[in-house]
């Protein structure tokens, strides 16, 4: 078991600044998913939203998306011990990229702009 902070398409340490870059701002959280042979394939087991409308910066949402994660990761296996049923994941369309640092430099732009349309 896992939880981890983008479950969508970008799976990487920076999921949160590529959804914001591709203004998908419904792929930001946390998910709880099973592990396999795989990185963040597993089945998924519990996913929370995040509102990047709460924070200003970039590194302030990556602060809460990881401590978020522990609580993720006790929701998840409670309701694996429950019975919950795990939901395969779309493989199809993964991204698994580095955020090179001028892509990083406009992420504060991003959430700028993605914030003002809530």
């Amino acid at each position: 078991m896992t939880a981890s902070r983008d479950n969508t398409k970008s799976f990487n340490p920076r999921g949160a600044a590529w959804a914001l870059l591709e203004g998908r701002l419904d792929a930001i959280g946390v998910t709880g998913h099973l592990m396999d042979a795989s990185i963040d394939t597993g089945p998924i087991l519990r996913q929370r939203p995040v509102d990047v409308a709460g924070f200003a910066t970039l590194p302030v949402l990556e602060t809460e998306l990881w401590r978020l994660m522990p609580a993720m990761l006790t929701e998840a296996t409670l309701a694996l011990r429950n019975g919950a049923t795990a939901k395969p994941q779309a493989t199809d369309t993964r991204q698994y990229f580095h955020l090179h640092g001028h892509l990083r430099a406009l992420v504060p732009e991003a959430m700028a702009v993605l914030g003002s349309r809530r």
